[in-house]
């Protein structure tokens, strides 16, 4: 029902508060499973302890970008462990951020990826990345979210 539903999600949200390593298992099922608050829960306790399990997990997820799966490539997991990602500002998320970023379909993904994962990272790697897609004609749109992520990168620099 929807009363169950929404206790869960609030219990899911609550162990990301406690940030309780022993709650992580149970996290990287639920974020399996295609819940976002699970991505969030597992950042917030990924800011606070270093557990390879998290990164692992999240890097699976942003991969969905670039599955031959449309449900998981379309769903907005991807940029919620993207957000989770960048919080937990771990080097080994640079390359799968790069990669999802290079082949997510859909721009609000790409833009997503690079503000809430990328820009998180000041890293020459990532201003390459978003100085070429800056500079591709295909990401238009999204151009001035490409500059600005640019333009805090460099000013961290």
């Amino acid at each position: 029902t929807t009363k169950q539903n929404s206790i869960h999600l609030a219990g899911v949200d609550t162990l990301g508060r406690l940030k309780d390593v022993r709650a992580v298992d149970f996290l990287i099922k639920e974020l399996r499973k295609g819940n976002m608050w699970a991505a969030e829960a597992l950042g917030e306790i990924g800011k606070e302890v270093k557990d390879d399990r998290i990164i692992d997990a999240l890097i699976e997820v942003i991969l969905w970008l670039t599955s031959k799966d449309k449900v998981k490539q379309n769903s907005l997991m991807p940029r919620e462990s993207a957000r989770a990602l960048g919080k937990i500002g771990d080097p080994r998320s640079i390359e799968p951020l790069i990669e999802a970023f290079k082949n997510a379909n859909d721009l609000s993904d790409k833009r997503f990826v690079a503000g809430f994962g990328l820009s998180k990272f000041n890293d020459n790697r990532v201003i390459k990345v978003l100085e070429e897609a800056l500079l591709d004609p295909k990401n238009d749109f999204i151009k001035e979210d490409l500059a600005k992520v640019l333009k805090e990168l460099r000013d961290k620099k």
